[in-house]
């Protein structure tokens, strides 16, 4: 925690969560600087399980495919405008 700079935490919009799925879960994902000037996530997933689901690893890297798959769509298309503004 010494290495992030916590006073600039800021909240990332939207969720990760598939649709049908919104009524039992929440979820949140943070941008943290880091004090060495690198970009931090932090994704916090909020869900009630009545009983231990052997799946729950399988079902955190299917969040972590969304977020990654999102990241990597939002920076290809922000590289493509860029590229187009200078022609």
């Amino acid at each position: 925690m010494d290495a992030l700079d916590l006073s600039r935490l800021e909240l990332s919009p939207g969720t990760f969560i598939d649709e049908k799925m919104k009524e039992f879960r929440s979820d949140l994902l943070f941008r943290i600087p880091a004090k060495t000037g690198g970009l931090s996530e932090i994704y916090l997933l909020f869900e009630h399980k009545s009983v231990p689901d052997p799946r729950i690893f399988q079902q955190l890297l299917g969040y972590l495919a969304r977020i990654y798959n999102i990241k990597d769509y939002t920076i290809y298309v922000s590289r493509d405008i860029a590229s187009t503004k200078r022609s």
